[in-house]
Protein backbone atom coordinates (compact mmCIF):
# COMPACT_ATOMS: atom_id res chain seq x y z
CA UNK A 1 0.00 0.00 0.00
CA UNK A 2 1.22 3.48 -0.86
CA UNK A 3 1.72 5.96 2.01
CA UNK A 4 2.77 9.56 2.31
CA UNK A 5 5.29 9.02 5.09
CA UNK A 6 6.30 11.67 7.61
CA UNK A 7 9.21 10.42 9.81
CA UNK A 8 9.68 11.89 13.30
CA UNK A 9 12.73 11.19 15.49
CA UNK A 10 12.17 11.87 19.19
CA UNK A 11 14.77 11.67 21.94
CA UNK A 12 13.19 10.87 25.29
CA UNK A 13 14.64 13.31 27.82
CA UNK A 14 13.76 14.93 31.11
CA UNK A 15 14.43 18.40 29.75
CA UNK A 16 11.52 20.77 29.31
CA UNK A 17 9.58 19.74 26.26
CA UNK A 18 8.77 22.40 23.69
CA UNK A 19 6.37 22.23 20.82
CA UNK A 20 8.34 21.07 17.79
CA UNK A 21 7.15 22.74 14.60
CA UNK A 22 7.77 20.20 11.87
CA UNK A 23 7.80 20.69 8.13
CA UNK A 24 5.24 17.92 7.69
CA UNK A 25 2.41 18.89 5.38
CA UNK A 26 -0.36 16.51 4.40
CA UNK A 27 -3.28 17.16 2.05
CA UNK A 28 -6.99 16.65 2.67
CA UNK A 29 -6.77 14.23 -0.24
CA UNK A 30 -4.19 12.03 1.55
CA UNK A 31 -7.00 9.67 2.49
CA UNK A 32 -5.72 6.64 4.41
CA UNK A 33 -2.20 7.44 3.16
CA UNK A 34 -0.96 10.16 5.57
CA UNK A 35 1.34 8.23 7.91
CA UNK A 36 3.34 9.48 10.89
CA UNK A 37 6.36 7.31 11.72
CA UNK A 38 7.90 7.73 15.19
CA UNK A 39 11.49 6.66 15.94
CA UNK A 40 12.08 6.88 19.70
CA UNK A 41 15.49 6.90 21.37
CA UNK A 42 16.79 7.40 24.88
CA UNK A 43 20.38 8.28 25.63
CA UNK A 44 21.19 7.80 21.98
CA UNK A 45 19.89 4.21 21.72
CA UNK A 46 16.50 2.92 20.56
CA UNK A 47 13.83 2.94 23.26
CA UNK A 48 12.38 -0.56 23.73
CA UNK A 49 8.61 -0.62 23.34
CA UNK A 50 7.78 -4.03 24.80
CA UNK A 51 4.53 -4.10 26.80
CA UNK A 52 3.83 -0.53 25.71
CA UNK A 53 0.60 1.02 24.46
CA UNK A 54 0.99 4.21 22.44
CA UNK A 55 -1.63 6.99 22.30
CA UNK A 56 -1.62 9.94 19.91
CA UNK A 57 -3.61 13.06 20.82
CA UNK A 58 -4.42 15.53 18.04
CA UNK A 59 -6.05 18.95 18.32
CA UNK A 60 -7.29 20.13 14.94
CA UNK A 61 -7.47 23.74 13.75
CA UNK A 62 -11.28 23.76 14.00
CA UNK A 63 -11.21 22.66 17.68
CA UNK A 64 -11.83 18.96 17.09
CA UNK A 65 -9.87 16.50 19.21
CA UNK A 66 -8.89 12.92 18.47
CA UNK A 67 -7.24 10.36 20.76
CA UNK A 68 -5.98 7.36 18.82
CA UNK A 69 -3.91 4.26 19.49
CA UNK A 70 -0.66 3.99 17.51
CA UNK A 71 0.76 0.79 16.07
CA UNK A 72 4.05 -0.43 17.55
CA UNK A 73 5.83 -1.70 14.44
CA UNK A 74 9.26 -2.48 15.95
CA UNK A 75 9.40 -3.02 19.71
CA UNK A 76 13.19 -3.48 19.74
CA UNK A 77 14.13 -0.49 17.62
CA UNK A 78 11.46 1.72 19.20
CA UNK A 79 9.39 2.42 16.09
CA UNK A 80 5.65 3.23 16.05
CA UNK A 81 3.32 4.65 13.42
CA UNK A 82 -0.13 6.10 12.88
CA UNK A 83 -2.14 6.57 9.66
CA UNK A 84 -4.64 9.43 9.76
CA UNK A 85 -8.19 8.33 9.03
CA UNK A 86 -10.43 9.82 6.33
CA UNK A 87 -12.35 11.66 9.03
CA UNK A 88 -9.22 13.19 10.57
CA UNK A 89 -7.52 14.21 7.34
CA UNK A 90 -10.41 16.43 6.26
CA UNK A 91 -9.77 18.85 9.18
CA UNK A 92 -7.48 21.24 7.36
CA UNK A 93 -5.14 23.64 9.16
CA UNK A 94 -2.42 23.36 11.80
CA UNK A 95 -2.60 20.28 14.02
CA UNK A 96 -1.16 20.21 17.56
CA UNK A 97 -0.22 16.67 18.63
CA UNK A 98 1.53 14.74 21.38
CA UNK A 99 2.56 11.11 21.73
CA UNK A 100 2.11 9.19 25.01
CA UNK A 101 3.46 5.80 26.03
CA UNK A 102 1.64 3.68 28.62
CA UNK A 103 3.50 0.69 30.14
CA UNK A 104 1.96 -2.49 31.49
CA UNK A 105 3.23 -1.68 35.00
CA UNK A 106 1.03 1.50 34.88
CA UNK A 107 3.95 3.80 34.17
CA UNK A 108 3.40 6.48 31.56
CA UNK A 109 5.73 8.56 29.45
CA UNK A 110 5.05 11.78 27.59
CA UNK A 111 6.95 12.26 24.34
CA UNK A 112 7.57 15.64 22.70
CA UNK A 113 4.71 17.79 21.53
CA UNK A 114 4.82 18.53 17.83
CA UNK A 115 2.70 20.11 15.11
CA UNK A 116 2.07 19.55 11.44
CA UNK A 117 -0.21 20.97 8.75
CA UNK A 118 -3.08 19.56 6.73
CA UNK A 119 -3.48 21.60 3.56
CA UNK A 120 -6.93 21.87 1.97
CA UNK A 121 -6.83 20.43 -1.54
CA UNK A 122 -8.42 22.49 -4.31
CA UNK A 123 -11.02 19.83 -4.93
CA UNK A 124 -12.11 20.12 -1.29
CA UNK A 125 -12.52 23.90 -1.32
CA UNK A 126 -15.91 24.89 0.11
CA UNK A 127 -16.94 21.24 0.13
CA UNK A 128 -18.58 21.53 3.56
CA UNK A 129 -21.38 23.97 2.59
CA UNK A 130 -21.95 22.14 -0.66
CA UNK A 131 -21.72 18.63 0.73
CA UNK A 132 -25.46 18.14 0.57
CA UNK A 133 -25.49 18.84 -3.18
CA UNK A 134 -22.09 17.44 -4.10
CA UNK A 135 -22.45 14.91 -6.94
CA UNK A 136 -20.05 12.69 -8.80
CA UNK A 137 -21.89 12.27 -12.11
CA UNK A 138 -24.82 13.48 -14.16
CA UNK A 139 -27.11 10.61 -13.15
CA UNK A 140 -26.74 11.47 -9.48
CA UNK A 141 -27.44 15.13 -10.27
CA UNK A 142 -30.55 14.26 -12.23
CA UNK A 143 -31.81 12.04 -9.43
CA UNK A 144 -31.32 14.85 -6.90
CA UNK A 145 -33.20 17.28 -9.16
CA UNK A 146 -36.07 14.78 -9.48
CA UNK A 147 -36.15 14.32 -5.72
CA UNK A 148 -36.24 18.08 -5.15
CA UNK A 149 -39.01 18.45 -7.75
CA UNK A 150 -41.05 15.75 -6.00
CA UNK A 151 -40.65 17.52 -2.67
CA UNK A 152 -41.80 20.82 -4.20
CA UNK A 153 -44.89 19.18 -5.73
CA UNK A 154 -45.81 17.58 -2.40
CA UNK A 155 -45.39 20.92 -0.61
CA UNK A 156 -47.59 22.75 -3.13
CA UNK A 157 -50.29 20.07 -2.84
CA UNK A 158 -50.26 20.34 0.95
CA UNK A 159 -50.60 24.12 0.75
CA UNK A 160 -53.50 23.81 -1.71
CA UNK A 161 -55.40 21.48 0.63
CA UNK A 162 -54.81 23.82 3.56
CA UNK A 163 -56.17 26.79 1.59
CA UNK A 164 -59.25 24.74 0.63
CA UNK A 165 -59.88 24.03 4.29
CA UNK A 166 -59.56 27.74 5.08
CA UNK A 167 -62.10 28.61 2.39
CA UNK A 168 -64.62 26.18 3.93
CA UNK A 169 -64.32 27.74 7.37
CA UNK A 170 -67.20 30.18 8.13
CA UNK A 171 -66.19 33.52 9.61
CA UNK A 172 -67.95 35.02 12.61
CA UNK A 173 -69.36 37.85 10.49
CA UNK A 174 -70.58 35.44 7.80
CA UNK A 175 -72.35 33.20 10.32
CA UNK A 176 -74.08 36.24 11.92
CA UNK A 177 -75.25 37.52 8.53
CA UNK A 178 -76.75 34.12 7.70
CA UNK A 179 -78.50 33.97 11.08
CA UNK A 180 -79.97 37.48 10.62
CA UNK A 181 -81.24 36.57 7.15
CA UNK A 182 -82.86 33.39 8.44
CA UNK A 183 -84.60 35.31 11.27
CA UNK A 184 -85.89 37.96 8.82
CA UNK A 185 -87.27 35.30 6.45
CA UNK A 186 -89.00 33.51 9.32
CA UNK A 187 -90.71 36.69 10.53
CA UNK A 188 -91.82 37.61 7.01
CA UNK A 189 -93.29 34.14 6.45
CA UNK A 190 -95.12 34.22 9.79
CA UNK A 191 -96.63 37.67 9.15
CA UNK A 192 -97.80 36.70 5.66
CA UNK A 193 -99.27 33.44 6.92
CA UNK A 194 -101.16 35.18 9.72
CA UNK A 195 -102.90 37.55 7.28
CA UNK A 196 -104.19 34.82 4.99
CA UNK A 197 -107.90 33.90 5.12
CA UNK A 198 -107.94 31.38 2.28
CA UNK A 199 -107.35 28.28 4.34
CA UNK A 200 -103.49 28.38 3.96
CA UNK A 201 -103.17 24.93 5.52
CA UNK A 202 -105.63 23.35 3.06
CA UNK A 203 -107.77 21.81 5.84
CA UNK A 204 -110.64 19.65 4.47
CA UNK A 205 -114.19 19.14 5.82
CA UNK A 206 -113.47 15.56 6.79
CA UNK A 207 -110.38 16.61 8.78
CA UNK A 208 -112.48 18.85 11.08
CA UNK A 209 -115.55 16.51 11.20
CA UNK A 210 -117.94 18.84 9.34
CA UNK A 211 -119.80 15.83 7.97
CA UNK A 212 -121.11 15.01 11.46
CA UNK A 213 -123.00 18.36 11.71
CA UNK A 214 -126.68 18.39 10.55
CA UNK A 215 -127.07 20.41 7.40
CA UNK A 216 -129.77 22.89 8.52
CA UNK A 217 -130.56 26.00 6.62
CA UNK A 218 -129.88 28.99 8.81
CA UNK A 219 -132.37 31.86 9.16
CA UNK A 220 -131.30 35.36 8.25
CA UNK A 221 -132.07 38.29 10.57
CA UNK A 222 -134.52 39.80 8.07
CA UNK A 223 -136.31 36.52 7.64
CA UNK A 224 -136.62 36.06 11.37
CA UNK A 225 -137.97 39.61 11.81
CA UNK A 226 -140.57 39.09 9.09
CA UNK A 227 -141.74 35.89 10.72
CA UNK A 228 -142.01 37.63 14.11
CA UNK A 229 -144.01 40.50 12.63
CA UNK A 230 -146.41 38.05 10.92
CA UNK A 231 -146.88 36.12 14.14
CA UNK A 232 -147.76 39.35 15.98
CA UNK A 233 -150.29 40.36 13.29
CA UNK A 234 -151.91 36.90 13.31
CA UNK A 235 -152.12 36.96 17.10
CA UNK A 236 -153.90 40.32 17.15
CA UNK A 237 -156.34 39.23 14.45
CA UNK A 238 -157.19 36.11 16.37
CA UNK A 239 -157.72 38.03 19.59
CA UNK A 240 -160.03 40.54 17.89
Amino acid sequence: MIHNNAPLAFEVTSRTKTNIKTAIQFSTQDIDTARLIFSLTKDGVPLPLSAVTGKLVMFMADGSRFIRSVDITDKVEGVAQYVLSAEEIRHSGDVQAELYLYYANKQALSIHKFSFTIDKALIDTDIVPLAEYYVDDFEALRQQINDLYGEVVETVEELRKKFEDLENIETKEGAQAKADAAEKNAKSYTDTHTKRTDNPHGVTKSQIGLGNVENVKQETPDGAQAKADKALTDSKAYTD
